[in-house]
């Protein structure tokens, strides 16, 4: 059975190695992501890193008399966009959650190709910089148990 690790090494791999997530972020924020399996190293990524995917094993349920595990993976992804857009009169639009959006719906792209597609996920968005914005997503994924 995969655990979260198993499951978190794997999308890292697939992640690193996709050209047309590759592609998109060098046409959009000018260089490839980041990917990072796992937090520390000692080199905490942040704004200078973007745009950046930590890929960090989080936890796993299982049980005997369980029919599914369920292991759990965090990805944090992180992206400096500094254009904005107007609309209407007065309105300004950040681009940067619009950045996030489409930065998230390459990496699901990958992730549901790989052997442990996710079954089901959260986020939540955080701007700590004036032109930083992150999005931590976390991803559960359905296993059926073996044994």
């Amino acid at each position: 059975m995969a655990t979260d690790y198993d499951i978190a090494d794997a999308w890292a791999q697939a992640l690193e190695a996709d050209t047309e997530l590759t592609a998109f972020c060098v046409s959009r924020f000018g260089k490839a992501p980041q990917v990072m399996l796992g937090v520390g190293f000692g080199n905490a990524l942040g704004e200078n890193d973007t745009p950046y995917i930590m890929v960090i094993p989080l936890r796993n349920q299982d049980g005997f008399e369980e029919e599914l595990a369920v292991p759990e993976v965090v990805l944090s992804i992180g992206v400096v966009d500094t254009t904005s857009e107007t609309f209407g009169t007065r309105g300004i639009r950040a681009r940067g959650y619009k950045s996030l959006d489409l930065f998230e719906g390459l990496i699901l792209s990958v992730l549901k190709d790989t052997d442990y597609a996710p079954s089901r996920w959260e986020g939540e968005n955080d701007q700590p910089g004036e032109y930083f914005f992150i999005r931590h997503i976390r991803y559960a994924c359905d296993i059926p148990r073996t044994i």
